[in-house]
């Protein structure tokens, strides 16, 4: 799949098993499925559409339907799209989806732990679709994962042998784990808060309240052009209204730097429900200003035209034609719904609602309505997250190894170190060897040996430099320095390679002393802080600003 856009979700909708399929009634019907179960949902910017592919690139690719859902910066968006498509394929019978954001097969990426040790960006392209409300894996004894498999085949092999391709139970909870709490989930997603808002704004998002997310999105990225526009902002005849927000929404609203008109015109800083009130307007003023200008002029329309054409879409035809004209109507209906600049889209949509006579109506009894939608504001103290609830946090979702107590202790680095450097590793990174059977508790070193081969090496350098270099230490003296270090290395590898018996705190603490004085001299990222992370400590953990030693 071509992922376009950053931070977008694509689905792609086959049928297979089925001939002759009526594909905009089943396209109508998907997305009525869909839409009856996210109305509760809130989307952070695109919502979730399924419609025909107005051109299709690859020849390789069956007939299909298509979503394609841009995100932004909630990440919950994705997994919710995940969760309606896992029950689209339970209800409708027959539908396969293959399913990636921009970095790929993000199924497998949650599920990272459990793949088979053939799995990997490369092996599994075209491999992993959702089926009957499972993940699908096509595994090597279907297809070999050296050859490129075409999705035709592809989806073959899962209707011919759906237990063989079915994922294993260990991959399916990784992901339900992120899914199974909707739609349950979307409550604890939500939060309710009482705003001032003008009475044609609060009307507007009583009759359709997923608009809350363009004005916050817009406000969130306004720049100083549309803040000269807005500098004369009338909240005349405002409202307190009741106004649902995802809890992401809420709080970036809400800590967004006001524009720098905000304060005089009336409007309190200190009133939490002026101050949002005060953001969403600017944020509906953007999108009344910009979209005056004609969609079909925009740099993406042009762009979009373009594409087209080189593609082929018009078939040859000349412009101005018949038939050229016929397939432009249905490119531009295409691009209104589906690549037209949110901001125009939004505007469409707020002036049909703005004319129509149910829209009229409130406005007009709002003012002395408006207790009909006030409900009882949920209180915003989950902003405030206490040290120990981050700590929770992330350990439910990141799976510390460490603890942070055990930290501050000079051991627990040096046994890290000492586990992880124990490990085999290849272009591929450190092996698991969790499943590996260890006969002997300890590494078996013969030191004789280790440093008969150290002094061959030894003696081949100082041959190779002794054309250039001349010696200041006589035979004798030499040879007392090399009984000396080879006594002190081989008492430092006995203690820490057989058993690690014989350290003591001293030494942990010398050498965690030097990783904190690399790492202080590293910047922001180097080997130290990199072989830390492998072993579950990151660098803030052991070092803060103000730490100048380790005790």
């Amino acid at each position: 799949m071509d992922i376009k856009y950053e931070d977008t979700v694509q689905c792609l909708f086959f049928k297979p098993s089925q001939e002759n399929i009526n594909w905009d009634e089943l396209c109508h019907t998907l997305n009525a499925t869909a839409n009856a179960l996210s109305k509760e949902y809130i989307w952070h910017r695109d919502d979730f559409k399924i419609c025909r592919p107005l051109l299709i690139t690859e020849s390789c690719i069956p007939s299909h339907l298509l979503s394609t859902t841009c995100f932004g910066d909630n990440i919950e968006d994705e997994w919710f799209i995940a969760y309606l498509v896992f029950k689209l394929t339970e209800i409708h019978n027959g539908l396969i989806v293959q399913i990636e954001d921009n970095d790929g097969d993000f199924l497998l990426i949650e599920a990272a732990d459990y793949l088979p040790t053939w799995a990997n960006p490369e092996t599994t392209r075209n491999r992993v679709f959702i089926y009957n409300n499972h993940v699908h894996l096509i595994p090597p004894t279907l297809a070999e994962p050296k050859e490129p498999l075409e999705i035709t085949d592809a989806l073959k092999l899962i209707v011919d042998y759906p237990e063989e391709t079915k994922a294993s139970t260990q991959i399916e909870n990784a992901i339900h784990e992120k899914i199974g709490a909707y739609p349950d989930r979307i409550k604890d997603l939500c939060h309710m808060a009482t705003v001032s808002l003008p009475v044609g704004i609060a009307a507007l998002l009583i009759l359709r309240p997923n608009l809350i997310s363009h004005l916050v999105n817009i406000y969130c990225n306004h720049d100083v052009f549309d803040a000269k526009k807005c500098k004369i902002l009338k909240l005349d005849n405002c409202v307190d209204v009741s106004v649902q927000f995802t809890k992401f929404q809420y709080a970036v609203l809400l800590h967004a730097k006001p524009p720098n008109s905000f304060g005089h015109r009336n409007v309190s800083l200190r009133n939490k429900k002026n101050e949002i009130g005060y953001k969403l307007s600017f944020g509906f003023q953007v999108i009344m200003n910009q979209s005056k200008r004609d969609k079909f002029s925009s740099l993406e329309y042009i762009k979009y035209i373009k594409n087209l054409d080189k593609n082929n879409y018009f078939n040859g035809n000349i412009e101005g034609s018949k038939d050229y004209n016929l397939l432009l109507e249905k490119a531009k209906e295409y691009f209104i719904e589906t690549e037209s600049p949110v901001i125009s889209y939004i505007y469409e949509n707020i002036a049909e609602l703005m004319s129509s006579s149910e829209y009229k109506a409130l406005k007009e009894s709002l003012p002395q309505n408006n207790n009909l939608y006030l409900f009882e504001e949920k209180s915003d103290n989950w902003l405030n997250v206490n040290p120990d609830e981050l700590d929770d946090l992330l350990n439910q979702n990141y799976k510390k190894q460490v603890h942070s107590d055990d930290l501050i202790k000079p051991s627990v680095v040096t046994s890290g170190l000492s586990k992880f450097l124990s490990q085999r590793s290849d272009y591929e990174g450190i092996e698991d060897n969790e499943n590996t059977c260890i006969v002997n508790d300890h590494i078996q070193f013969n030191s004789d040996e280790f440093f008969s081969s150290l002094k061959q090496m030894l003696d081949v350098v100082t041959l190779n430099d002794s054309d250039e270099d001349c010696s200041d230490f006589s035979e004798t003296e030499s040879q007392d320095e090399n009984n000396v270090v080879q006594q002190q290395l081989d008492k430092e590898l006995a203690s820490k390679i057989c058993g690690g018996k014989q350290t003591n705190l001293r030494d942990d603490a010398t050498i965690l002393s030097n990783l904190v004085n690399s790492m202080k001299e590293e910047g922001l990222s180097g080997p130290t802080s990199n072989i830390l992370k492998s072993i579950g400590i990151n660098k803030s953990e052991i070092l803060d600003s103000d730490d100048d030693e380790i005790d």
